[in-house]
């Protein structure tokens, strides 16, 4: 048996009670607001059901199967939508450290193995990246597909745009004051390899990829391995060469001691 109760302008709330076969129990808290169409203020259970508003749960919410948002869901939890801005906010107020934000426990008991932890996608749902425990090592493991890869050519020469970059040390205006950091300033680096310091108008954010600049500190390493190699050779040209020299002046030497 289903009870619908429309308050005075015309939103609905309900009180549903039934047997073990449908509906246990919802209760409705007080009269709702524009954006809270149903809530709950005590443990709901039922098999199957959808609310087209908004939904409000005041102490618990006890979910036995799955739970979609905008879909029939095929996991656990299942959102989908078409949203302008972030799909999904977490917020953990509070403004304490013992304020977590998302905790997330998978894989094997003892971390071995490639654990998937997240996995990120793009809008075609195709595989860009995942965060992995493997083997007990916490991952970031970015797509390098070649097969994926267009264009390939070696990198340019970075040693000398890499010299150019300041190494900073710093403490942030409002975040731990007290604090001092060592890396980069974005707007600079941005000068140098604008691919890894990025500016964000929307939010006229200034942040820099640090992952980017791992394959930018291998290519110097490389350069500078370089160098060390030509000098190599030229050092031992050199030493060949004085040590003939070396042996001629002995040999000079021994013939006039001889005269």
């Amino acid at each position: 048996m289903r009870f619908v109760v429309i308050d005075t302008e015309g939103r609905e709330y309900c009180d549903i009670h039934g047997d073990s076969d449908t509906v246990d129990s919802i209760h409705a808290a007080t009269t709702p607001t524009a954006n809270k169409l149903l809530a709950m203020n005590a443990n709901a259970k039922f098999p199957t059901h959808t609310i087209e508003g908004s939904l409000t749960v005041e102490t618990g919410l006890n979910v036995g199967g799955n739970v979609g948002i905008g879909t029939t869901p095929d996991h656990k939890l299942h959102v989908f939508g078409n949203a302008a801005n972030w799909i999904t906010a977490f917020a953990n107020d509070g403004n304490n450290v013992n304020r977590s934000g998302i905790a997330i426990v998978c894989g094997t008991d003892d971390a071995a193995g490639n654990n998937q932890v997240l996995g990120a996608y793009d809008g075609s749902e195709t595989i860009q990246g995942y965060l992995t425990i493997d083997d007990g090592v916490f991952e970031l493991n970015q797509g390098s597909d070649l097969r994926r890869k267009k264009n390939v050519v070696a990198a340019w020469d970075v040693l000398d745009e890499l010299r150019q970059v300041e190494i900073i040390e710093y403490s942030f205006k409002k975040k731990a004051p007290g604090v001092r950091h060592v890396g980069f300033c974005a707007q600079q680096l941005h000068e140098h390899f604008p691919k890894i310091a990025k500016h964000d108008e929307k939010t006229d954010w200034w942040g820099v990829t640090i992952t980017r600049m791992i394959p930018i500190n291998t290519k110097a390493i490389q350069e500078v391995d370089g160098l060390l190699a030509s000098y190599q050779l030229v050092a031992d040209a050199e030493r060949e060469a004085t040590r003939a020299e070396i042996a001629g002046l002995q040999k000079r030497l021994a013939v006039l001691e001889l005269a």
